[in-house]
């Protein structure tokens, strides 16, 4: 039959062909499990051994078939471990590999390591999953790239056009990491910085919603505050924790202060771990009372911390760090039980009636299995559902149509009340509030400081009233502290009130002595 056509690439190859016996051009095909890697061409002149030369041929390409294979499979173990599966960004390994070489090769010029994350990350993966999770983490590295790559024209300083290498890296979940060589002070490293937050100026699109998100960076700068990848990186994780406390969507640059504050804090999380472990926390009851008949109807229950050395210690000096650490969670849970077995011994004593609060916080409700926990210590205990209210934060009814509202509404479903705490400060409106189960408003106590002195805090409190007399809702008042507020409130139909003229917050015993003081009146009147 005809001679099949030589590609144009191997004509260079071909010879005249002349003596007959092997063509003027073999290939043979570099076969590796089944796969064609590659073809094997070489220019053969014939002769009487051209059979063992054409089995020697196939030999060499089988060999050859092999050393590409392994040469493919050594890039892939490369890529698997150099690599971000999910961005296809330097990993950790990497990263700490070319921060090492830029400080190697620094050459006197300073050189900026940025730790960037995302705010509140977390709700994106609660509220819509980690799919759309993952790709906001892929948008996220493709905007990051293109910030690294734009034109070095664009820096604000002739050295810091030098800049070249940036080097950027995903670190795991939402962390990124960037490093700036070539730099001559701090100021070019915190306008690099706001370059990389312009990044989330506008929303990402996952699927069929927009979504918006900030980052927050902490820098650390060679060889200020440090001469090595480890201390440097260290460094920028503590400037972006204060980052983080200064608001989040901001940029710290790294301090020896910082160092300070880190290990105070570091020291105040191994001992809130301990406290956990060894049962140092108690809970005191203020009451929340009818403010026409001044009755108490129920109590919130208020956490403290009986440290060994400092006395007792109130939410505001931990509670933060407990939700950043992951030990409200526990702490949380502790909580429910222990509210739920003493409102079950105060039904026992005969005090019946009241119903009693307790809080929930954003992350205990994301966490897998808060109703099924809920339902577990509502039978180990006893209570009554009916006796129990957990109260929200306001910003959870931004949440809504995920695994957030979901959870509310079966923690309505098993029979407790809902209230929203501090109700007035956060992001929610009247198109939020009416989707949920919530049964009470809890004004915030920001507005009744004020509400007999500033006519705006009168009219915000008035208006809260209102709304909440219209929606068929309970409202109480939050830090009512003078007759004068009481008055105010009495008046305007809020019927509940809460703060240190209705009640201070007591300990069990104390809290026990003033229902029975309740009991009594009640009886005699």
């Amino acid at each position: 039959g005809e001679e099949a056509p030589v590609p144009g690439y191997l004509a260079h190859l071909v010879g005249d062909g002349a003596g007959g016996g092997v063509p003027a051009l073999v290939a043979c095909p570099l076969h590796q499990a089944g796969e064609l890697l590659g073809v094997l061409a070489l220019r053969a002149a014939p002769d009487r051994r051209s059979n063992e030369r054409l089995l020697d041929l196939r030999r060499l390409a089988d060999r050859v078939a092999v050393a590409l294979a392994n040469a493919r499979m050594m890039d892939q173990v490369r890529v698997l471990a150099f690599y971000d599966a999910l961005t296809r960004l330097p990993n950790r390994i990497l990263y700490r590999e070319r921060l090492g070489q830029a400080i190697g090769r620094a050459n006197g010029q300073r050189i900026g390591v940025c730790s960037l994350d995302l705010d509140h990350f977390g709700r994106i993966n609660d509220t819509l999953g980690h799919g759309p999770g993952d790709r906001l983490i892929q948008e996220v590295a493709t905007r990051l790239v293109a910030v690294c790559r734009q034109e070095t024209a664009s820096t604000p300083s002739p050295t810091a056009a030098e800049a070249v290498g940036i080097q950027l890296a995903r670190l795991g979940g939402d962390e990124f990491a960037v490093v700036l060589p070539g730099l001559g002070t701090a100021e070019e490293a915190l306008w690099a910085a706001r370059r990389l937050l312009a990044a989330f100026e506008q929303p990402f699109r996952l699927g069929s919603q927009e979504v918006f998100v900030t980052g927050s960076i902490g820098i650390a700068m060679y060889p200020e505050d440090g001469g090595d990848t480890e201390t440097l990186h260290k460094n920028a994780d503590v400037a972006l924790s204060h980052a983080k406390d200064e608001g989040r969507n901001t940029i710290e640059l790294y301090s020896a202060s910082m160092n300070s504050q880190s290990i105070e804090r570091m020291r105040l999380e191994q001992e809130l771990r301990k406290a956990v472990d060894h049962g140092e926390f108690t809970l005191w009851y203020q009451p929340i009372v009818d403010l026409g008949s001044r009755w108490a109807t129920g109590a919130e229950a208020l956490i403290r911390w009986d440290h060994p050395e400092r006395g007792l210690v109130l939410p505001a000096d931990f509670i933060r760090l407990c939700e950043e650490s992951g030990l409200i969670v526990p702490l949380g849970e502790w909580s429910f039980r222990s509210v739920c077995a003493q409102a079950r011994r105060w039904a026992d004593l005969g005090f019946v009636g009241l119903r009693f609060s307790v809080n929930l916080s954003a992350r205990q409700l994301r966490q897998r299995g808060i109703v099924r926990t809920v339902q577990d210590i509502l039978d180990e205990t006893g209570a009554r559902p009916s006796d129990l209210t957990i109260e929200l934060t306001e910003s959870l009814l931004m949440e809504r149509g995920g695994t957030t509202e979901r959870r509310i509404r079966e923690l309505a479903e098993l029979g407790i009340s809902l209230a929203i705490d501090d109700f007035g400060t956060g992001y929610s409106s009247l198109s939020y509030l009416k989707h949920f189960p919530v049964s009470t408003l809890k004004i915030d106590r920001s507005f009744i400081v004020d509400v007999t002195t500033s006519p705006d805090a009168a009219a915000i409190t008035t208006a809260i009233i209102a709304l909440a007399r219209a929606m068929d809702l309970d409202v109480v008042a939050e830090g009512v502290e003078t007759r004068a507020q009481a008055a105010f409130l009495r008046e305007r139909g809020c019927q509940k009130g809460q703060g240190y003229f209705l009640g201070r917050p007591a300990p069990v015993e104390l809290f026990t002595d003033y229902l029975r003081a309740r009991q009594r009146r009640k009886a005699s009147a």
